[in-house]
Parts: C-alpha cells; structure tokens; sequence
C-alpha cells in the first residue's frame, strides 16, 4: 500500500536514517517532501515542507551528494523562516547542511 501522508512517509525516512540505508531513506525523504507539499496549505511557508527537505538534505550528505543537500538546506530553510524562531533545531541544521557542515 502506497504512503498518502506526508509525516508517515518522513517517519520511514527517519527509520532508513537509523537503519543506515541512504538510498532509501532519500527516497523517502522526497515522498514525503512531494505529500507535504500536496497536503499543505501553503505550499511555500510549511514546517512540514521543511521537515521533508532537511530529512532529504541529511540523507543526500550522507549519500555524498553536497550539493544536492545544500539546495534541500536552502529551500527548507526559507520555509523555516516563516514558520520557526532562529535557534529551532530544524532550523539550526538546516543551516549546517546549506554551509556544507551537516547536521
């Protein structure tokens, strides 16, 4: 059965993270990311949008990818802005990965 929501999609994201599979994990990371931004209300300021793309940007560093990663970063990031404070540690890794510097 296919994952319809945008969070359970990022859960299994997460799990692939832990359970060391990259591969999956980023392709987990961009359902998740395709769902949030069908389901969100506002596509371009959503904290859910922004989970997605730095579970994607984690996973795209891990599988080597700088500069994939850091354009995720980047375009959570701006989501981030709208919908955090400076210092949310979703917010803060963003950050990092956008710099080059992970999570």
């Amino acid at each position: 059965m296919p994952i319809r929501s945008s969070w359970v999609a990022r859960q299994r994201g997460l799990q692939l993270v832990g359970a060391g599979d990259k591969a999956a994990a980023a392709l987990s990371a961009l359902d998740a990311h395709r769902l949030a931004v069908a389901q969100s209300v506002d596509p371009q300021a959503s904290l859910h949008v922004a989970e997605a793309l730095v579970l994607a940007a984690q996973a795209r560093a891990a599988l080597g990818d700088a500069t994939a990663a850091a354009r995720d970063a980047t375009t959570a990031q701006a989501h981030l802005q709208a919908t955090v404070d400076a210092e949310h540690p979703l917010r803060v890794a963003a950050r990092r990965l956008a710099e080059g510097s992970g999570s």
